[in-house]
């Protein structure tokens, strides 16, 4: 059970260690198409400053209705 005394360092340290892993993984492949940390904190606050972010964040959870609503490709099989 977390306690004030304890401090933050046992909740914050695995949240650290997976960005610091995360950002050595992007630098180290050399990869373009996935950003580092930095980059993730950076388009995000972009979005929250121009008041985008909660469409975005709700748009991503729930999805297109047009991409749910095409007819799913029957599984029977034909007889040969």
């Amino acid at each position: 059970m977390w306690s004030a005394r304890r401090g933050w360092l046992p909740l914050l340290a695995p949240v650290a260690a997976l960005v610091v892993v995360w950002h050595a993984a992007v630098v180290l492949s050399g990869s373009t198409i996935f950003p580092t940390p930095w980059q993730v904190a950076v388009g995000l606050a972009d979005l929250a400053r121009r008041g985008l972010l909660l469409k975005h964040v709700v748009a991503s959870l729930f999805g297109s209705p047009s991409a749910t609503s095409w007819p799913r490709p029957s599984r029977s099989r034909s007889a040969c």
